[in-house]
């Protein structure tokens, strides 16, 4: 009977402990985000409000939102200062209605977001704003580019984005453009002379400074960053390590991690020795290649089409994998999506399922490129897989 007693009140003074540990280790992160303020390299709301095709003013961030995003959980999240993403799709259709004219529009769309709650959010760009704003109690709030398409080859309109405050642009996104290669994508051998110039100048306002490290990333050889007076400034391409994948292997090899696959990879890739390509990506998304089958069976290498709806991962979907996986398993297969969350899922939970990782290494494969407990969906569904 002591002994149970004594286990008994063990295990309440273990549980009493919990909280107080968790409750030591939030005040401490408060106290750093107090000296140290975070600040979010990447927002997308205002991609999320022209989506939705609502106004700004529609979309109410002191209250309760759809979105990601609002004032009282930046708040709580202790955000210094953001930088917001006027993203703009690389597409033939968002070419035909003018890169620069859309990228302009979403500059709009995060300038009103930030007017819209002065007590809030300061416009910032520079190092100096952001040290301001943090005095002032405010969130500082910088704009980023992603894609050099957006100036359709004219520094004089990259001067203009400066001006309006933007303060970093990723040489690509997803899609080549016509001076620099998105990952995975060989148009350019990496950037064309026009893409190697900008990308080695001083940042558009022209104030001389000393070099401020930026890591080059995807097959950009070059790319530079610098401060100077203060102003921030930095071109960077997408990294081989970024949230879009091309996976390869022969049979059961781990995929690698490089970026969005594009018509000219498919059509290098018999070339390469690629007897199958599994295709998770649904023919209705931005990022899927017009004709990939007919790209790829041409050449005479295998095509297996798995629409994966990403927002609905199924059982049905994982099953299909696995069954061409293993009819392939001798073969050299490339398997590609437009993120690499459905390929890092679906081949972690095969690799597992098959008896070649342990669930330690499959989840560890996972959380190395994303974050499957910010996706509910799909944390249940690698969940109902491992059973």
């Amino acid at each position: 009977m002591n002994k149970m007693l004594t286990g008994l009140l063990a295990c309440i003074a273990l549980g009493l402990q919990g909280p107080a540990v968790a409750d030591d280790a939030l005040h401490h992160a408060r106290e750093l985000l107090e000296k140290h303020p975070l600040i979010d390299g990447h927002n997308d709301l205002p991609n999320v409000i022209r989506e939705q095709g609502r106004a700004v003013e529609a979309v109410d961030l002191r209250g309760e939102v759809s979105t990601d995003t609002d004032i009282p959980r930046l708040r709580e999240g202790g955000v210094g200062g953001q930088f917001w993403s006027v993203y703009i799709p690389g597409t033939e259709e968002a070419g035909e209605a003018g890169f620069a004219r859309l990228q302009l529009e979403q500059i709009d769309i995060a300038r009103r977001i930030v007017a819209r709650y002065p007590d809030t959010f300061s416009f910032a760009t520079s190092v100096q704003d952001i040290e301001r704003a943090r005095e002032r109690g405010k969130i500082a709030s910088l704009l980023g580019m992603e894609g050099g398409h957006a100036i359709e080859n004219s520094l004089g309109a990259l001067r203009m984005f400066y001006a309006l405050g933007v303060r970093y642009m990723t040489l690509t996104h997803s899609q080549s453009n016509t001076w620099a290669d998105a990952a995975a994508q060989d148009e350019h051998n990496g950037l064309t002379p026009f893409g190697e110039g900008s990308s080695a100048r001083d940042e558009p306002s022209g104030h001389a400074g000393g070099s401020v490290p930026c890591q080059p990333q995807g097959h950009a050889r070059r790319v530079g960053c610098r401060r100077g007076a203060g102003d921030l400034f930095a071109l960077q391409c997408p990294s081989a390590d970024a949230p879009h994948a091309q996976c390869a292997g022969r049979g059961t090899a781990p995929p690698d991690r490089t970026r969005v696959v594009g018509a000219g990879r498919l059509q290098g890739l018999a070339a390469e020795g690629y007897e199958l390509i599994i295709n998770l990506l649904p023919d209705s998304s931005e990022y899927a290649v017009p004709d990939e089958a007919t790209i790829v069976t041409g050449q005479g290498v295998g095509d297996y089409y798995v629409p994966v709806d990403f927002q609905a991962p199924a059982v049905a979907d994982y099953a299909a994998f696995c069954e061409a996986m293993d009819a392939a398993v001798e073969d050299k297969v490339h398997t590609h999506c437009a993120a690499n969350y459905r390929v890092s899922a679906f081949y972690s939970l095969y690799a597992q399922n098959r008896g070649l990782w342990g669930e330690d290494k499959a989840q560890a494969f996972i959380e190395d490129l994303w974050a499957p407990a910010e996706y509910p969906v799909w944390q249940n569904f690698i969940r109902t897989i491992r059973g």
